[in-house]
This record gives structure tokens, C-alpha cells and sequence, in this order.
């Protein structure tokens, strides 16, 4: 646990900094601003809190100044336009010209982003930035691009996800047996926890709440931004750092759209894609370093687990049933990485 508190002591300043800056500016526009020429529409199902969707705004925003009145995007968010699969669809079509969602969504379109959903596949979130920016990422944003006609401008890690409960602190293996936790409606994420010694209990996130509430559920899974903000402080007390996802959220262009567009301003869009993930992920180390402390304050307790590599070992089941989807050889390519 030292070591945690230790890492997030070290960023927490800046971190926090930048998240205020990016609040600020999300609600400003540039002082040198034109009508714009061309302009397209940018959307997401995620709210402006977000930190990849405050990015997107802040940096939408900027496009009139940085393209000399030749380019501008209107962002749509908090699902307006359908929720993270409608939006990837629409951009897919060309309706929408960007568009952001949760590396899990991108399995409707290529099966092998179910990479990104094995537990315990990244050792930290180093190892996930590796993979993302190196030959692997690569191959995702061409295969995605010439099958399906999306591009990708960013690929920004989100907070580890781990568990809370309201029973007891979870140190390793022999304390999540038996424990109800709520998962995400998927076979993934179903075999992860039953492999473990849970009891995985599918629940609809709007019902989330109300089953921690109830006993209906022990526990649940995601970071302590999000627990803060759900206020499921309220109804639950050990948040445990398992860490045993970590997945990255995608921005992605229409290719074809992106294709037509001036040399000029291909680079414009793709400077701005690289903008936005050092700028998310500035924001999501704010939001998490603050949620830590604001959670701590309100009664939680904190806790590293002890035995990852037995938590890894019992997660095997999952990788043989899943690995012919993704490829064995691309899980072996990415446990490589160093």
C-alpha cells in the first residue's frame, strides 16, 4: 500500500493541475476563433466529466484557431447521439465524422480488441502505453482502418479497475471466495471473477447502486473516481487494488473522411489525437489522485493485494476459452513486451 500512496503523492500536483486547467478551458473559447469553412461532428454516450471527452472538447474547441478558420468540430456527448456502439456505428458510416468509446465497444467491429478485456494482462500501466504505441498498437489502428474504415487518433489509458465491497478488505484470493460481485453483462467478464472464487452477478450499471445496497451484491469493480462520483461510498467501505483490468479508451475518425482532408490538416487532426491522450490521461491521474484522498476522508479503506501471480494463475481458464478469438499468438506478443 505504501508503494501505491507513494506513486500517487508523486503525480498528484501535477496531475491535479492539469485537470483544472482542462476544466477551465473546456469552457472557453479561442480568443482568435473564425467561422469555419468545413466543419464536422464529433460524439461520444460519455458525459464532459470524462476526461477523454474533456479532452476532445477543449481541443475541438482550438481547431478554428490552430487550422486558420478551415476546420471546426461540434461535439456532441452524454449520449445525444446513441450511446459508445451508435457513435462508433455513425463514424463507421461517416454520419459522424469523430467519435470515442471504450476499447471493449471496438469488439462489435474486430474481435481481437477482446484482447484488451483479458484480466491481468498488463503488468502496469506502463506495459498497457508499451503496447498501445509500439508495432501491436500499430497493427490495430491498420487492420481497423482497412477493414472498417475507422482511424485511430488516440489511445488513452483509463484507471485500473479494481474491487470494493462492503465486507471485508480483499488481500488476496481466499478473501473475494464466495463474495458477490457485480459485473458487467459479459461472458468475459463473467468467467473472470467465477474463475477467481467470486460469485460474478450481472447487473445493469443503472442497477448498480441499489444491489450494493441491498446485499444483493457484495461488491463491484471499477476505479475510486468512479466511486466517488456514483457515491458508492455510501453503501460499501473496502476498495481493494486487484488492478485487473486496464482498458483503454479509443478516439477514432472516419477514414474516408479523414483521407479528404488537406495534407495540412491530416496533421492538424492527428497532432490534436496526441493532444488529447497526453491531456486525458493528465485528467484521469487528477481525478483518481483526488478521489483517493476525498474517498479516504469519507471512511474508505485502502488496500494492495498480496499474490497477484495466484490471482494470474487462476484467470488461465478464461485466456484458453478467449484466446482462439484473439489469437494466441497476439497474447504471447503482448506478455512479451517489455
Amino acid at each position: 500500500m505504501k508503494s501505491i500512496t507513494r506513486s500517487i503523492l508523486a503525480w498528484r500536483a501535477p496531475a491535479a493541475t492539469l485537470f483544472v486547467v482542462a476544466a477551465l478551458a473546456a469552457g472557453a473559447q479561442p480568443a482568435a476563433a473564425q467561422a469555419a469553412k468545413q466543419k464536422f461532428i464529433a460524439a461520444t454516450g460519455v458525459n464532459l466529466s470524462y476526461p477523454p471527452v474533456l479532452a476532445m472538447d477543449v481541443y475541438l474547441k482550438k481547431l478554428p484557431e490552430l487550422t486558420r478558420g478551415a476546420l471546426a468540430g461540434e461535439l456532441h456527448h452524454s449520449g445525444v447521439m446513441g450511446g459508445e456502439r451508435e457513435v462508433i456505428e455513425a463514424t463507421q458510416l461517416g454520419t459522424v465524422q469523430m467519435g470515442m468509446a471504450a476499447s471493449s465497444i471496438f469488439t462489435n467491429f474486430e474481435p481481437k480488441f477482446a484482447l484488451f478485456d483479458l484480466p491481468f494482462l498488463f503488468r502496469d500501466e506502463a506495459h498497457l502505453i508499451k503496447v498501445m504505441q509500439g508495432p501491436i498498437g500499430k497493427a490495430f489502428n491498420d487492420e481497423l482502418e482497412q477493414k472498417k474504415g475507422l482511424k485511430i487518433i488516440a489511445w488513452i489509458p483509463t484507471p485500473a479497475r479494481s474491487v470494493y465491497n462492503s465486507k471485508r478488505p480483499v488481500r488476496n484470493l481466499a478473501d473475494i471466495k464466495g463474495m458477490r460481485i457485480r459485473t458487467i453483462e459479459s461472458e468475459l467478464a463473467v468467467g473472470t471473477f467465477n474463475s477467481v472464487g467470486a460469485i460474478a452477478t450481472p447487473i445493469a450499471a443503472t442497477e448498480r447502486y441499489m444491489a450494493l445496497q441491498t446485499g444483493t451484491v457484495d461488491g463491484a469493480e471499477v476505479n475510486a473516481g468512479f466511486v466517488l462520483n456514483a457515491k458508492h461510498y455510501e453503501v460499501t467501505k473496502f476498495f481493494s487494488y486487484t488492478e485487473h483490468w486496464r482498458l483503454p479508451a479509443l478516439i477514432v475518425v472516419n477514414a474516408k473522411w479523414f483521407k479528404g482532408l488537406s495534407p495540412d490538416l491530416q496533421k492538424t487532426i492527428v497532432d490534436a489525437g496526441k493532444g488529447m491522450e497526453t491531456f486525458a490521461h493528465g485528467a484521469f491521474q487528477g481525478q483518481e489522485a483526488m478521489a483517493v484522498d476525498a474517498l479516504s476522508s469519507l471512511g474508505m479503506k485502502f488496500n494492495a493485494i498480496t499474490d497477484r501471480d495466484a490471482w494470474v494463475a487462476a484467470t488461465k481458464p478464461v485466456y484458453a476459452k478467449f484466446e482462439t478469438r484473439i489469437g494466441a499468438d497476439l497474447i504471447k506478443r503482448v506478455q512479451d513486451t517489455k
